[in-house]
């Protein structure tokens, strides 16, 4: 964890720092504290002060979870509903299935042991 050198800051620098307040942010800055609010934005920065940090889209936060659901649903009839019921394409819902498939496979397979896909042959789906 980095701080955002607030211990080395002289007195001085410490009573600004004290004094501050939202309206002395700089509209970027000030947009973020709207949004978590003032204290929150202090400690985003004592937390991450100076690095850039990604805020993932909403999906991102729950994209596994509902993969996690599609697969235990999935029953080798349901890709319609599946795909209707959590907002993506059947394709999407067949890419889950078999990349879970994928890798339940290389957990089963031996080390040293080839698969199909190793020599060329696609297994259909």
């Amino acid at each position: 964890m980095r701080k955002s050198g607030y211990n080395e800051m002289t007195e001085s620098a410490k009573k600004v720092f004290e004094e501050l307040e939202p309206d002395d942010l700089q509209e970027n800055h000030k947009e973020i504290a709207d949004v978590v609010g003032f204290d929150n934005l202090i400690r985003l920065i004592d937390h991450f002060g100076g690095n850039q940090i990604y805020i993932p889209q909403k999906y991102e936060l729950y994209r596994q979870k509902m993969y996690k659901e599609i697969i235990d649903q999935y029953d080798g009839t349901n890709v319609k509903r599946l795909a209707t019921e959590y907002g993506v394409s059947e394709k999407t819902v067949y890419t889950i299935i078999n990349e879970k498939l994928a890798k339940v496979s290389r957990q089963k397979q031996l080390e040293g042991q080839l698969s199909f896909a190793d020599i060329g042959i696609e297994c259909p789906e």
